[in-house]
This record gives C-alpha cells, sequence and structure tokens, in this order.
C-alpha cells in the first residue's frame, strides 16, 4: 500500500462520480436513464472499493479514524476533493519537517 495507490483511487472515484452526476444531469434534462443504469452500480463498486483502500491505508500508515471518515466525507465533493485528498494524503504520509 501507498500513498499513490489512495491517490489513484481517489481519482478514479472523482471521475466515477463526476460520471455518475452528469448521467442524472442528462435524466433529469432529458428523461434518458441509461447512463444511470451504468454509472449507478459503477461507481457503488468504485467508491467501495475507494473505501476499502482508505481503511487499509489508515491501518498502515497509522492514520487517525477522523481523518479516514474526513477523508471518505471529502471523496463526495468533486473533482475539489480529489486535489484535497491527494495533498492531504501525501501530508500526512510525509509530515513536513520542523
Amino acid at each position: 500500500m501507498s500513498i499513490e495507490s489512495v491517490c489513484r483511487a481517489a481519482l478514479i472515484e472523482t471521475i466515477s462520480w463526476t460520471l455518475l452526476i452528469s448521467a442524472a444531469v442528462i435524466y433529469l434534462a432529458s428523461g434518458w436513464t441509461a447512463g444511470l443504469w451504468v454509472m449507478v452500480p459503477v461507481d457503488t463498486v468504485i467508491w467501495t472499493t475507494f473505501a476499502v483502500i482508505v481503511v487499509i491505508a489508515t491501518r498502515t500508515f497509522r492514520w487517525s479514524w477522523s481523518f479516514c471518515i474526513t477523508i471518505l466525507a471529502v471523496s463526495l465533493v468533486p473533482i475539489w476533493g480529489y486535489f484535497w485528498i491527494r495533498d492531504q494524503a501525501r501530508m500526512q504520509a510525509n509530515p513536513p519537517v520542523s
């Protein structure tokens, strides 16, 4: 397990979540449901995998459980959440030296 694994998983989750939101907007605008039929199960599997990776990283890097929950909550914010997770995970793994 590496920090880069967490970052890659966060990026994949952010892309999947953004596509799911886009499918929902298309559904609301046009009534086309195929996007939702595809993206809901795909995003569910990807988010579950992301959550497992974050829990494993929490144990591996000895992060606090509050940090783990924060990462999972922030992942609900598409795009910005990825950048926050990437930066915070790297900082937690390599704290600045005073």
